[in-house]
């Protein structure tokens, strides 16, 4: 109940502390400070209402959300949190310790601290509170979180303890006290009344409204330190809503706490890109701070805002070199560029890749660029197998021109070609695979139909590998999630034996804990066995699809968009693409295959993706009809044999 949330709350350890021996003068004492320190603060701790539209309840105004606010300055500047103004408002009051309530305008909004900026107009000058600095306040002292949200009259508490500094990415205080979203945008105070923090409804991950609440009453909560708050405080009165920073560059993947940052790809077009950052790019410095480890280049990065200037000193090679990056708000959709070719997989001797197939109108097509031809550079730099081919056409741009050399039949060739937007159409037929290698006596691994595995498996499913397996030969890995019909593993088998061994791939087939629906407690197994399958089988990285029908396709959706590093193409049946779909990412190629009946929700869905900047396939289906038919299984298959795609 929401209620319950605004309930007078008191340290739960301090009561029962008392409670258990209220004569000893230690509690007494402690009891006597906690008191102290709250009121202390509690005049200038306010109640924040906003109203929604022209709704009104026996004849008043009601309110649409209720939360804590703390006055920063005499004049009327009051913070409080984001989370009360993530939909529309008609008008915001504010509840003074004595019972005025005065009407606010809202200033500015802050979205990386998740706070907003209210002023009001009182004749008198207003109380503020006592602030401490960030340099006193230290792990594990009395952390007492003050709210004001439903009793005007009386403030409420939570009592804790400071239970980590410098997090959310080195922009947070931690701690334990249980905080309700009615004490968003209260203070986090000290034993002596101190404001150490204003609390804020923080997340680790990606700031959204879905992630505003997650660790209410957890004892994980955050507060944006009071030293950056005041700070803020005069960008906030010009009245501009701040957002996060974005420079577009992804770090080599990496010990966040251990290893350098080094840069795995620059996104076109980005604040990064246009000052000339490139991948492989060493960090070192930012704004001539030394940078040593990734978590400091993700720390001073996640400071900054849309708009600021970072100067940052990079290693290139023997050289240093200094750059500076203007961040933006948000980064223009990404379109993975296209050369138009698929290679021959496999392990190679030599350096270069050799061309499998061209598509037809393709970049590669227009310039002669041939089956058989064995590509040897990209632009300047040198091709030394397929994945690195992938990731330096990655960094490039649709557009972009760009000088191949290659040998046909031993002599040297180059081309200059134009680069295309990856395209959506899957070939409409694939050359044949070539002859398996000769086995290695001895060097088989176990094949055929096999347990499921998992680091918490206790489900049930199976994994099929096919008895010619070879991981030389460049196998795929395909998850197939079963639909609502359950699970039947002859039939599985009788549909994908033969097609696994056609198209060289292994069938990782998990089974629902009930047997029928997918849940969301499933997603666990499902990663633990993906990690396995991949360990265990030396898989093709470039080839590897989630795949799945109704409950089946909303879990896979989940388990792609977790496993982004992993996972390159997700293909749903009679089913909705489930959850937020990420940023089309340089590092992370994904492509979608959706074959659902009709309806405005999938229509709504699809367009989303494009706009992403995805390549997605989308096939009508029929509403009664339980899987795809034998011609769009078959497409299905070139689009999974297809994923690797340059």
């Amino acid at each position: 109940m929401i209620a319950s949330w605004f309930t007078t709350i008191v340290c739960a350890t301090a009561l029962a502390a008392a409670a258990a021996d209220e004569a000893t003068p230690l509690a007494q004492r402690e009891e006597a400070a906690l008191a102290a320190a709250a009121r202390g603060v509690a005049p200038s701790v306010v109640g924040v209402e906003t109203l929604g539209g022209l709704e009104r309840g026996e004849g008043e105004l009601t309110s649409a959300g209720r939360a804590t606010g703390l006055i920063l300055t005499p004049d009327g500047y009051i913070v409080t949190s984001l989370f009360q103004f993530t939909g529309e408002t008609s008008g915001v009051l504010v509840s003074l310790p004595d019972g005025t309530r005065v009407p606010a305008k809202l200033v500015a909004r802050d979205f990386r601290c998740r706070l907003a900026l209210l002023k009001v107009h009182v004749d008198e000058r207003l109380p503020t509170p006592v602030l401490a600095p960030m340099a006193q306040v230290r792990v594990g002292q009395w952390a007492v979180a003050v709210g004001r949200a439903l009793e005007a009259q009386e403030a409420n508490l939570s009592v804790g303890i400071v239970s980590g500094l410098n997090r959310i990415w080195g922009t947070a205080i931690q701690t334990d006290a249980k905080i309700s979203p009615h004490n968003y945008g209260g203070p986090l105070v000290d034993v002596r009344g101190r404001v150490i923090g204003v609390l804020a409804p923080l997340s680790q991950d990606k700031q959204n409204a879905e992630t505003d609440t997650q660790w209410y009453d957890a004892g994980i909560g955050f507060a944006v330190p009071i030293d950056q708050v005041m700070a803020l405080l005069p960008r906030w009165q010009q009245g501009t809503d701040l957002k996060m920073g974005l420079v577009g560059v992804a770090q080599k993947q990496g010990d966040l706490f251990a290893d350098p940052p080094v840069l795995a790809s620059v996104r076109p077009n980005s604040p990064a890109a246009k000052a000339g950052l490139k991948a492989n790019d060493r960090i070192v410095g930012v704004d001539k701070l030394p940078i040593d480890r990734q978590i400091d280049f993700t720390r001073e990065l996640n400071r900054r805002y849309a708009g600021d200037t970072v100067h940052v000193t990079i290693r290139r090679g023997s050289e240093t070199l200094e750059r500076d990056m203007t961040l933006v708000d948000h980064l223009l959709p990404y379109a993975r560029p296209f050369v138009g070719v698929l290679l021959a997989r496999g392990e190679e001797s030599e350096p270069g890749v050799t061309v499998r197939y061209v598509y037809e109108e393709s970049p590669a097509a227009k310039t002669g660029i041939m089956a058989g031809d064995r590509l040897l550079r990209f632009g300047e730099q040198a091709i030394e197998g397929r994945a690195e081919l992938a990731a330096i056409v990655a960094a490039s741009s649709a557009g972009n021109k760009v000088k191949i050399e290659f040998t046909r039949s031993g002599a040297a060739q180059s081309v200059e070609l134009t680069l295309a937007a990856e395209p959506d159409a899957v070939p409409a037929s694939l050359p044949a695979l070539p002859e398996l290698p000769a086995p290695v006596a001895g060097a088989q691994p176990a094949v055929g139909q096999l347990p499921l595995r998992s680091a918490t498996v206790d489900n049930e499913g199976l994994l099929y590998v096919p008895e010619d397996f070879d991981h030389r030969a460049g196998y795929g890995l395909l998850v197939w999630l079963h639909g609502d019909e359950g699970f039947d593993a002859d039939s599985l088998l009788a549909r994908w034996r033969e097609l696994c061994q056609q198209h060289r791939f292994v069938l990782l087939a998990p089974m629902a804990k009930s047997k029928k629906r997918w849940a969301s407690e499933d997603l666990d197994m499902l990663k633990g066995a993906l990690d396995l399958a991949l360990a265990d089988y030396q898989l093709d990285p470039l080839r590897v699809a989630v795949h799945g029908q109704q409950s089946g396709g909303a879990i896979g959706s989940l388990l792609t968009f977790a496993r982004r590093e992993q996972v390159r193409g997700l293909a749903v049946i009679q089913s909705p693409i489930f959850g937020q779909v990420p940023d089309n990412d340089p590092e992370y190629r994904l492509w979608f295959f959706v074959a659902s009946p009709a309806s405005t929700q999938l229509d709504k869905l699809i367009k989303r993706v494009r706009e992403l900047k995805y390549p997605l396939v989308s096939r009508p289906l029929e509403a009664k009809a339980a899987y795809l038919n034998d011609a769009q299984l078959g497409e299905l298959l070139r689009w999974f044999d297809s994923l690797d795609r340059i």
